[in-house]
C-alpha cells in the first residue's frame, strides 16, 4: 500500500458517532443481571460487561499511545529533513528512524489486535443470543399452541360435565313441571348446566397461571435479547471503526518500515524522491494521530 496515498489516510481517522456510542457503552456496563432470569442471556450480560471495561481500557491506551505515535512521527520528521539539508548521515538518519518507526508499527499492531479481539468476543456473544432467542421463540410458540388446545378441550369438557350436572339436578322439578311449563324446564336445565360447566372449567383455567408466568418471564427475556442484540450490532460496527483505523496504518507503517530495511539490504541512500516521499506521509501521520487524540476524548474513558 502506497505511503503516499495521502487522500485515503486524510480518511482514515475514526468516523462514529460518539454521542451514541457513548449512550451504548453506558446500557452495556448497566445491565440489571439482578432482573436476568434466562442463565444463556446472564452469562452474556456479563461477558459484554467485560468486553466493555476491555474496551474502553484498549481506547484509553490507544489515546496516549497516539500521542506518542504523533511525537514520534515529528521525530522522524525532523530527522527526514536533517538528513535532506545535509546536518544528519545517513546512517544515523536510518537508525533512528528504523527505531521510532518499528515502535509506532509494534503499538499499532498491538492496538489493532485488541479491537480484533473485541469485535470477535461480541460476534460470539451475537451468535448465542440469537441460537437462544430463536430457542425461546419457539418455547414461546408451543405454550401458546398448548394453551389454545387446552382451552378448546376445557369448553368441550366443561359444556358436557355441566349438561350431566345440569339435567341431572333438574330432573325431579321437570317430571313435576313437564305438564305445568313443557319446554320451559329444558331450558332451564341447559342454562343450569351450562353455568356449572363453566364453573367446573375455570378450575381447569387456573392451572394454566403457571404456564403463564412462564411466558411472560420467557417473553421479557426474548425482548431483552433482542435490544441487546441491536446494541451489540450498533457497538460492533463502532469498534470495527477502531480496528480498521489502526490496522491501516500498521499497513502503511509496515510499508515504511520495508524501504528503510530495503535500505539497509541495498546499502543505498535515499534519493530526493523517496526523502519527499517519507516526509509526506509521516507529516500526515502525524496530524492524524493527534486528531485521532483530541476526537475520541470525547469518549467516557474512566
Amino acid at each position: 500500500m502506497p505511503v503516499t496515498a495521502d487522500s485515503e489516510l486524510n480518511d482514515a481517522s475514526p468516523n462514529i458517532d460518539l454521542e451514541e456510542y457513548e449512550k451504548i457503552l453506558t446500557r452495556f456496563l448497566k445491565y440489571p443481571t439482578s432482573e436476568v432470569k434466562d442463565a444463556t442471556l446472564c452469562r452474556a450480560v456479563e461477558e459484554i460487561r467485560l468486553q466493555s471495561r476491555n474496551f474502553k481500557a484498549l481506547t484509553k491506551s490507544s489515546i496516549s499511545n497516539s500521542v506518542k505515535a504523533a511525537q514520534s512521527a515529528k521525530y522522524i520528521i525532523t530527522d527526514l529533513r536533517k538528513f535532506q539539508h545535509g546536518e544528519l548521515d545517513f546512517d544515523d538518519t536510518l537508525a533512528a528512524t528504523e527505531v521510532r518507526v518499528t515502535n509506532i508499527m509494534e503499538k499499532c499492531n498491538l492496538l489493532r489486535q485488541g479491537y480484533t479481539d473485541i469485535t470477535n468476543s461480541f460476534y460470539k456473544i451475537s451468535e448465542s443470543l440469537r441460537i437462544r432467542n430463536s430457542e425461546i421463540q419457539s418455547t414461546l410458540y408451543e405454550i401458546r399452541t398448548k394453551e389454545l388446545k387446552d382451552k378448546v378441550k376445557a369448553t368441550k369438557t366443561g359444556t358436557l360435565t355441566g349438561l350431566g350436572i345440569g339435567t341431572m339436578a333438574a330432573i325431579p322439578i321437570a317430571t313435576c313441571m313437564s305438564l305445568v311449563d313443557g319446554g320451559v324446564t329444558l331450558a332451564a336445565t341447559l342454562i343450569t348446566g351450562g353455568i356449572i360447566g363453566f364453573i367446573l372449567s375455570k378450575g381447569d383455567h387456573n392451572k394454566s397461571g403457571h404456564k403463564e408466568t412462564m411466558y411472560a418471564i420467557l417473553r421479557k427475556d426474548h425482548e431483552s435479547i433482542k435490544s441487546i442484540i441491536n446494541d451489540i450490532d450498533g457497538f460492533q460496527s463502532g469498534v470495527r471503526v477502531f480496528e480498521e483505523f489502526w490496522k491501516i496504518h500498521f499497513d502503511r507503517i509496515s510499508d515504511s518500515r520495508q524501504k528503510i530495511f530495503g535500505s539497509r539490504r541495498g546499502h543505498h541512500k535515499w534519493d530526493g524522491p523517496t526523502v519527499q516521499s517519507m516526509l509526506k506521509y509521516w507529516t500526515l501521520a502525524e496530524k492524524v494521530f493527534e486528531n485521532y487524540g483530541k476526537s475520541i476524548i470525547m469518549l467516557d474513558m474512566k
